[in-house]
């Protein structure tokens, strides 16, 4: 009896999985097993279907739902991305670098 070997195009058809997904994850060393023998990687079925058994995720008898929290936009309009506010471990204050003498902060303008 001979296995079948199926690339990750044919995974893709037959599992909810991604052929993107299937390279990402081989070249992470994760994910179902594979076989080289050319420049194509294979694929066993009862590998992937071992693979999929192994990451069950059992919910547990006592865990709540966390709350839903709405994320209203910026007050910005919603435009960029956010900016991380500074820390403040310490009382100082924040140190920057002075201008260079070609800096436009110093140039005047002529009136």
């Amino acid at each position: 009896m001979s296995s079948l070997y199926l690339t990750r195009a044919q995974v893709a058809e037959r599992y909810p999985i991604s052929v993107h997904t299937l390279a990402k994850l081989a070249s992470e060393g994760k994910g179902p097993r594979f076989y080289k023998p050319t420049d194509k990687c294979l694929y066993r079925p009862q590998d992937i279907e071992a693979w999929i058994e192994a990451s069950v995720v059992l919910p547990s008898a006592h865990s709540e739902q966390p709350p839903r929290v709405s994320i209203s936009p910026p007050p910005h309009g919603g435009r960029g991305r956010a900016r991380a506010l500074p820390a403040k471990s310490s009382g100082r204050p924040l140190k920057s670098l002075p201008p260079t003498k070609n800096s436009w902060l110093l140039r005047r303008d002529p009136k």
